[in-house]
């Protein structure tokens, strides 16, 4: 399916993105901040990196994603909103700086998910 004009807009910004770190045969997760940038070139993917000019960790294809909703936080102290996505399989969380923030990555990850449907 061709990308229209409006589906090209671009999303970018810093998120942070819960990494599991093992350490003398633990595991567990930490957060980090990371750039993330929504790519259109011939296909959409969402895109990250260390920072906005670095070379790109990891891609995640737009139309693979099978699930991407707000996190039901159980931690009432939580600072960011959490959101998540499952892309083949695999289960990312993410949090915005506020509640607004991630409430506008998920909407408009979905209504780009539709968009190329």
């Amino acid at each position: 399916m061709a990308i229209t004009p409006e589906a090209a807009e671009a999303i970018s910004g810093f998120i942070s993105m819960q990494d599991g770190v093992g350490l003398a045969g633990r595991f567990r997760k930490q957060w980090k901040k990371k750039w993330f940038h929504l790519s259109v070139a011939e296909d959409l993917f969402l895109e990250y990196n260390e920072t906005k000019e670095s070379k790109v960790l990891g891609r995640l294809r737009v139309k693979d994603i099978s699930e991407l909703d707000l996190e039901k936080d159980s931690d009432q102290n939580a600072e960011k909103s959490r959101f998540y996505l499952i892309c083949d399989g695999k289960r990312y969380s993410l949090a915005g700086e506020s509640s607004g923030e991630a409430d506008q990555w998920v909407a408009q990850l979905k209504v780009k998910k539709l968009t190329i449907e």
